[in-house]
This record gives structure tokens, C-alpha cells and sequence, in this order.
């Protein structure tokens, strides 16, 4: 009988943690394109949920389209990440390694230069199942690329910059650590030097602070927990978001995926016809000046939430999350084309449809110094307040 129920647990264990297996591509900001439009793949198993929602489970690898590695990691049975990850610079050398426990960083998480050399050292808390998702973190040590002490026993300055889907700008944050506590001004800032963001804070404790959309300022009620963010890829990728024009044609295993070929885009690798169109004609995934929001996304991300009406029926049955919402930035500015490439339900699905269309004419994206119609790809968030 114990060997019966010890087997009868091995198996429900190799169930739980077994998906479809699938080879997925990538490009550079980790949409899922087609092989051919590739920057990387990820070796991977996805399985559906009861609601129809995918996510990976199992080993996860992703690699260059030369065959090196970038990174290794492990999701559980509910599609979390859990466990080791580690990721690496296309040289080999680690780039950054530590734990997650239910998705959440915990324990020592080391950093890395591209010598090779310890960037910092940082101390997460021992994440708990069901615990609320926290910006808590603590400095152990800072070094720069030569290994000479910015931050030491949890005292120092922070520095920290980021990329983030579908910005050309950096965000840069800075403050000061007393003993792993924050203390005094903090701000986020842009690449370009636009603030957006400043912060007070006394013994790690937030006192007050302003978000600024580079005209005025407003109160800034709670912090922004953005001081040491996860690279963006997982989010994306955890989304499943995929560029226009992927289909099921591309992936036949992926149900997400559209049956046919988006009739919103012509595939310039495959379609001929593309090469023919007019310069005004064709949608950009990339151009050399990307569309931008009027005031920029400091901007934007004040207008949604100003805006953002949550659905009543959404609110009592406790549903929040990102939906995914891609659309074309026309050449006057305008938004047309607006989909959904990662939904939550119904109700939230439309709101964040109507958010996008209700946005102002966007300044257009520039190609060889011309205005022209470029794809745009943005999380709505819907996050209730308890």
C-alpha cells in the first residue's frame, strides 16, 4: 500500500509540472514574433488554466539565436517563479543570480559587472504565499566596475537604471541607504532629465513627495515601488505578449494566437506585396524616434489614472491585473487599431479598450526623418485598493 500511494505521489507531481513543450522566439523586447524576426528562443512547457489562462511551468532556458545562454530559471505548478534563476551577459559571465519563492525575489541576490567583477549585493525578505507584493529590499553592498565600495553594510548611496517595454528612455532612481533603511530625498528621473518623481523619506518610513509630468506637480500619497525593478522581459514574456502578425500559422500549439494572418499589418517577410506599399502605408515595429505620449509617460500614466473608471462588476468580484492593449500610432498622431493581445475578463478588457482610444493624438514615431505609422504595445493596470 506505501508503495502504491509513494508512487501514486511521484506521479501527481510529474502531472503538476508537466505542460506542452514548445520552443518560443523572441525579439529584442521580448515580444513572441516569428522565427525569422527572431532575436532569441526560450526552451520552455506551457500549460492552460481552468480560465483559460497560459503560463509556463517547469525549466525555462532562453538563449541568443547563436545557441548562449541568458538565462535559466523554474516555474510551479500555478505558473510562479520559484526557485533559482540566473541570468547571463551573451559573453557567459553571470549577469545576476539568486531566489524567487511564489514569484517574489527572497534571500542574498548577487549582481555582476561584465568583468565579472560584484555590483551589489542586495537582501530580500523571505517571501510568504499570499504576502502582498512589497518594495521591500535591503542594500548589503555597491561597487563599481573597478570593485571600489559605493555602499557598504547597507549604508551609501543608490543608484539604480532600468529599461522598461516600449520606452526609449531609461529610468534612472536614486536616494540614500542609512543601515539598509532609506533615508531622506529620493527621485526617478528619465533619461532625457525629466524628473518624474521625489520622495522623503525618515528611518525607511515615507513622509511625503510630488510626481511631476515635467509642467506640474501633484501630492504623491504613497511611494512608487519601482526602486530596484525585475527585468521587464519577465513580465512580457509571463504576458505572452506577441507582435502583430504572429499566428497560430507560426506556433499551431499556441490557442492565444489569432487562426489567421493580421489583416492590420502586412508581413514584410512574407508578403511581397509589403516591399510595394507606399513608406505612409507601412506600420513600423521599430523606428529611429519612437511615438510618444504628449508630456511623455509620466504623462500617460496619469492620464489613465485619472481616467481609469473600474468596472463595478470587476471591483466586487475582487478581479485586478495588466491588460495588454496593442494599437497603430498613425502619422498625425492619432490612435487607430486598438486590440487586445493580453486580456484578463470582458469587463476590464473593454475598459482598458476604451483608456487607449480616449488617449489624446500622440506625437508620431520618425523614420529617415518622417512621420509614420508605428505599433505600440502597453500594460493597463487595474489594481483595487482595499
Amino acid at each position: 500500500m506505501k508503495t502504491l500511494v509513494t508512487g501514486f505521489i511521484i506521479a501527481l507531481i510529474s502531472f503538476c509540472v508537466q505542460g506542452q513543450s514548445a520552443t518560443l522566439y523572441y525579439a529584442k523586447n521580448w515580444e513572441i514574433v516569428p522565427q525569422a524576426e527572431a532575436s532569441y528562443y526560450r526552451k520552455c512547457q506551457i500549460e492552460s488554466g481552468m480560465i483559460g489562462k497560459n503560463f509556463f511551468i517547469g525549466s525555462v532556458e532562453d538563449y541568443t539565436l547563436d545557441g548562449r545562454l541568458v538565462m535559466t530559471g523554474f516555474y510551479d505548478e500555478q505558473g510562479l517563479k520559484n526557485g533559482e534563476f540566473t541570468f547571463y551577459y551573451p559573453s557567459g559571465q553571470i549577469q545576476a543570480k539568486g531566489k524567487f519563492f511564489t514569484g517574489m525575489r527572497t534571500g542574498t541576490w548577487k549582481y555582476f559587472f561584465k568583468n565579472g567583477q560584484l555590483e551589489r549585493e542586495v537582501d530580500f525578505p523571505v517571501a510568504e504565499r499570499f504576502k502582498p507584493l512589497a518594495d521591500d529590499f535591503e542594500p548589503v553592498s555597491v561597487y563599481d566596475s573597478l570593485g571600489t565600495p559605493i555602499l557598504t553594510k547597507g549604508t551609501g548611496n543608490w543608484y539604480f537604471e532600468y529599461e522598461w517595454y516600449g520606452m526609449t528612455d531609461k529610468y534612472i532612481v536614486e536616494g540614500k541607504f542609512l543601515s539598509g533603511k532609506k533615508e531622506g530625498i529620493w527621485t526617478c528621473k528619465l533619461s532625457s532629465g525629466q524628473l518624474l518623481y521625489q520622495e522623503i523619506y525618515r528611518n525607511n518610513k515615507f513622509k511625503e513627495g510630488f510626481v511631476s509630468d515635467g509642467q506640474r506637480q501633484e501630492n504623491l500619497p504613497e511611494p512608487v515601488n519601482n526602486k530596484f525593478m525585475l527585468p521587464y522581459k519577465l513580465e512580457v514574456t509571463e504576458s505572452f505578449v506577441y507582435r502583430m502578425g504572429t499566428t497560430k500559422k507560426d506556433y499551431p500549439g499556441l490557442s492565444f494566437l489569432p487562426p489567421l494572418p493580421d489583416t492590420t499589418k502586412i508581413q514584410p517577410s512574407r508578403d511581397s506585396a509589403y516591399r510595394n506599399l507606399p513608406e505612409d502605408e507601412k506600420v513600423f515595429y521599430a523606428v529611429e524616434q519612437m511615438a510618444e505620449f504628449p508630456g511623455g509617460a509620466a504623462a500617460m500614466f496619469k492620464f489613465i489614472q485619472k481616467n481609469l473608471r473600474y468596472p463595478p462588476n470587476a471591483r466586487r468580484m475582487g478581479v485586478e491585473g495588466k491588460v495588454w492593449v496593442k494599437f497603430i500610432v498613425e502619422r498625425d498622431g492619432s490612435i487607430s487599431n486598438v486590440l487586445i493581445t493580453k486580456g484578463i475578463n470582458s469587463d476590464l478588457d473593454n475598459e482598458a479598450i476604451r483608456i487607449v482610444r480616449a488617449f489624446p493624438n500622440w506625437k508620431p514615431g520618425y523614420q529617415n526623418g518622417r512621420a509614420v505609422k508605428s505599433q505600440f504595445v502597453l500594460p493597463i493596470p487595474f489594481k483595487l485598493d482595499f
